[in-house]
């Protein structure tokens, strides 16, 4: 189900995208469930055999994150989360953690006295 919501922004049940991707994933299923995955490939019209395909491809490019979800706490206590660019300096996320209106409310107009920051997972405000 997840994979079909996934693909679902991406076009009918024949569209090529969506083809392309249920043959990939027959490919990674097939060494797990052989028989059910040949089946499936046989229904997609495949005539010749599973096993006889190569594994997958894939880009190293495509798998680099262009952002993360950084942990905002105060006083040790997680009270928000954030997005983050990949490419934002430790400075700009913390102005920008600091404007979250959640992190305001929990400074209550103080100024931090101490930030601590674990590179893209966790920022820490401390305060009195």
């Amino acid at each position: 189900m997840e994979f079909s919501n996934f693909l679902s922004p991406y076009g009918e049940v024949n569209s090529p995208v969506i083809e392309e991707a249920l043959r990939t994933l027959l490919l990674l299923l097939y060494p797990f469930t052989p028989h059910l995955a040949q089946e499936l490939w046989e229904r997609m019209g495949f005539k010749e055999d599973l096993s006889r395909y190569p594994w997958p491809r894939w880009e190293e490019e495509s798998l680099k994150e262009e952002e993360f979800i950084l942990v905002i706490q105060v006083n040790g206590k997680v009270r928000d989360r954030m997005r983050v660019p990949v490419g934002w300096d430790r400075k700009r996320i913390e102005e920008e953690a600091l404007r979250q209106e959640k992190v305001k409310k929990y400074l209550a107009g103080k100024k931090p006295k101490r930030l601590i920051y674990v590179p893209q997972k966790i920022l820490n405000l401390v305060i009195d």
